[in-house]
Formats: C-alpha cells, structure tokens, sequence
C-alpha cells in the first residue's frame, strides 16, 4: 500500500548552517504525522550533531533513514530510549573509480586549490584542516579547510569565507575550474560536482547522489514522495531531484514533488501550511 514520504535536506533545510536544530525544529518532527527521511550532504557524523542528537535529548521519539554524503549511504535511525543506528547500505567511490583512477583525481583537486587564482592566502580567510574529504560514496572540496570541530574560530572563518565569496565570485569561478577537471571521469565514471552547503563542493557519481533516496523510496512503496531542501538552484546539490522528477520514465506522472525552501523558517512554514504537524496535545 502506497503512503506519503517526506524527504529533507538537512543543512539550512532543517538546521542553520553547520549547527545544530533549533527548539522550534524539534518540536515540528516531535509533532510530525508523514513519514519523514532525510537527505543530507554531508556524512553521519554531522548528521548525528544537527538532528539525531538534538531529537534525543528533547526526548523525541521517532524512526526515520538518513541517506548522507549526497543521499548514496542509507542508515536507519531509531531514536527511543537513546538512539540506533544501523548501516543499510553504502556505495564507495574509491571502488567505483578503481584505487589508481582516485588517487588521480585527488591529485588532480589538489593541484587546482594549488592555483593562484584559487589560493586563499591573500583573501584574509584563513584555512583550517582538511581541503579534500573522501566520504566514502562522494568527495567533498572545501577550499578554506574542513576544521574537526565548530568552534567559535571555526564559525569565524566560515563566515570570513561566505563573506568573502559573496563579493568576489570565488565558489563560481572554482566550480567551472572543477567541471573542467572531472570532464574525463564524467565521460568514464559519471562524476558530477555541484556547490555543497555555503562553502564547499561535492563530487559524486550521477544516480548516487540526491536521486538514490528517490529511488529507494518509491521502490518500497512510498508514494508520493515531497523533497524538501534549500539548494534546487541549477549548481545546488538538489538539483538532482529536480532532473529525477524532469527525467521521469514510469507510469504516469512523477509521485515526487520538490518543495524550495529559503532556510529552516521556511522549512517549518511549509510543514504547517500542508497539515503534517498534528496539533499540540494531539496524539
């Protein structure tokens, strides 16, 4: 039997940039009455921060899948008495490129954040750890670092960076930079990059991104699915879902819908304004 899924974006769709939900959020999928998924960009570890903790420490109790790292690694997460969560399936790019062809494009990432054009040294922004992230399924490019912990100097520098790149253009002009380089492993491997969040870039392979929860969902059932994310512009990585429902093949009309959200207000507006919300003291 066919039921409603909703799936979310979850960074600055269900949570402000890097941190953690707010109150009001919490309470919105305390009281949720649709069957909620979520689809993240970033990996598990940031997930557990922003949503699965916060759940659990108001004493949510729930059950929903996060699909990370661009939708292509699927968890179950039962939050009831503390939280579980079990792996269901995940997709590893260093396997699908071969362990040659992926130290190859590392290499090839490196040397372009090496360029002078796209060194940060004479922005003023500061970098902080890691620039090139494997996340298993997907890799991420984070030009100013990816720093271990979001610490006041962390939230600092991320927003010298946004600040940064809102007057010069830097992400976009990175992003062609970056189209150019994966150009072969599109043709050989189905590479795609898009912006990620507010700082950084994705690079995944075409049908294990944000189209994979898609995909699960309607095959087991769910039906219609709404999507809900902040980043459906055309270098967005939740473009996918908009070329998933244009692209659509099966019967009928696609039973998926993409809701653009400006941020996680939004996010909360909509969830009211269609009748997912039960009503305080409701049950």
């Amino acid at each position: 039997m066919s039921s409603l899924a909703v799936v979310f974006d979850v960074d600055n769709t269900l949570t402000p940039p890097r941190e953690p939900m707010r109150a009001e959020m919490v309470e919105a999928l305390r009281r949720i009455r649709v069957p909620f998924h979520l689809a993240a960009g970033s990996d598990l570890d940031l997930v557990v921060e922003q949503v699965v903790r916060p759940l659990e420490c108001a004493g949510v109790q729930c059950s929903f899948d996060a699909f990370v790292c661009n939708g292509a690694e699927r968890y179950r997460c039962q939050i009831r008495d503390g939280a579980e969560i079990t792996s269901v399936s995940c997709f590893r790019l260093r396997d699908h490129l071969g362990e040659r062809t992926f130290n190859e494009l590392l290499r090839a990432l490196e040397a372009v954040l090496a360029e002078p054009e796209f060194r940060l040294d004479r922005s003023g922004v500061p970098v902080m750890g890691e620039r090139i992230i494997d996340r298993r399924s997907m890799i991420n490019v984070a030009p100013m670092g990816r720093p271990a912990r979001m610490t006041p100097e962390a939230y600092a520098q991320r927003q010298a960076f946004v600040s940064f790149d809102s007057k010069s253009g830097y992400r976009l002009r990175l992003l062609e930079r970056l189209r150019r380089v994966i150009e072969p492993y599109r043709e050989s491997h189905g590479l795609r990059v898009t912006l990620g969040g507010q700082t950084s870039f994705d690079i995944v392979v075409e049908g294990y991104d944000k189209r994979f929860p898609l995909r699960t969902l309607l095959s087991e059932g769910h039906r219609p699915i709404v999507y809900v994310g902040d980043a459906l512009f055309a270098e967005g990585n939740d473009r996918a879902v908009l070329e998933f429902i244009s692209e659509w093949e099966g019967p009928g009309t696609c039973p998926v819908e993409a809701i653009a959200v400006r941020d996680w207000t939004d996010t909360l507006a909509q969830m009211q304004s269609r009748g997912w919300l039960r009503d305080k003291g409701e049950r």
